[in-house]
């Protein structure tokens, strides 16, 4: 229900804010509760005192007056509506979206005066479509969204079980380094036997030596230097006790040779490769996608380097 606090306020719609405040001033001390024992003064002094409270505004007295100018008829003044939908607009307290939507009632408004029915009718059907393209294009985008969304968040969970699995393997070849590197010099043993190793078996020109608690293998050209009788002292990793070379006297000279074959021979270097793949794992975090592509590559990589390795 529309409410005429000009007439509450007993002034007309051009007063000044000096007038506004001399009749609210004059209307408070006359029904003020203290001052006036009528049962409807309390009543009267809400209605003035709220009427006070939006003429004195002068965002508020702007809004209101466009809404009094629709109410008398007077919705076409150019002098009256449209200035007070201008101050509006300008007014720093008004917020971006009622600028808008006032600046867009000045446009249309122009200087005729009211729409006519088929202006209004047409002006309807375009907000209506308007609406309806934007939801079209408001539940796209939502579907949009969510199908991203899911894909996102699949390739986030795969990255981060690959990069638990990488760093897992990581420590696992650290652990493997760490054994072969630290392999230390055992007591001596007596060679029991010296045999050569077809080709068509062994890529390379090996032999095989044994002593009464190891077999090993050796490049031709070191194990022809072995005798049955010899003494060799072998050397061992740490942990693993598995052989990594074998020391022995040729001459004067203490000779070294590494095992050209088993789980430390000469495919032991592909163990770098595996270590870089896994710290590229664990650095490239930025793209779940791609450190999901790249984590599965590295552990189809990385597994199959290892069984490699350690079968042999």
């Amino acid at each position: 229900m529309f409410q005429d606090h000009y007439e509450i306020l007993g002034i007309s719609r051009n007063a000044t804010s000096s007038e506004i405040k001399e009749a609210y001033r004059e209307l408070a001390k006359r029904l003020h509760p203290d001052q006036n024992d009528n049962p409807d003064s309390h009543e009267r002094f809400l209605a003035i005192s709220k009427s006070y409270q939006i003429l004195n505004d002068s965002t508020r007295k702007a809004k209101y007056d466009l809404a009094y100018d629709r109410h008398h008829g007077e919705g076409g003044s150019k002098t009256q509506g449209s200035q007070a939908a201008l101050e509006i607009t300008r007014s720093k307290r008004a917020s971006r979206y009622r600028r808008t939507m006032y600046s867009q009632r000045v446009k249309y408004r122009g200087h005729s005066g009211n729409f006519s029915p088929e202006f209004a009718k047409e002006s309807q059907a375009r907000r209506a479509a308007s609406r309806a393209q934007a939801e079209i294009h408001e539940r796209y985008a939502r579907q949009a969204y969510e199908q991203v969304s899911r894909s996102q968040y699949a390739f986030i969970n795969l990255a981060k079980v690959l990069q638990v699995f990488s760093g897992l393997l990581l420590l696992f070849t650290i652990g493997l380094w760490l054994d072969q590197a630290l392999a230390v010099k055992v007591d001596a043993e007596v060679v029991i036997s010296n045999d050569e190793i077809p080709r068509s078996v062994h890529s390379l020109s090996v032999n095989r030596i044994a002593t009464a608690t190891t077999q090993l293998e050796l490049r031709r050209d070191m194990a022809e230097r072995l005798f049955i009788g010899s003494e060799v002292h072998l050397e061992k990793t740490l942990f693993s006790r598995v052989p990594t070379g074998l020391y022995f006297h040729n001459g004067y000279r203490e000779l070294y040779s590494p095992v050209a074959g088993g789980r430390y021979g000469p495919g032991f270097r592909w163990i770098y490769l595996v270590m870089i793949g896994c710290l590229a794992v664990l650095l490239f975090r930025k793209n779940p996608e791609f450190n999901a592509y790249l984590g599965v590559i590295v552990g189809v990589l990385s597994t199959i380097l290892l069984s490699l390795i350690l079968t042999q």
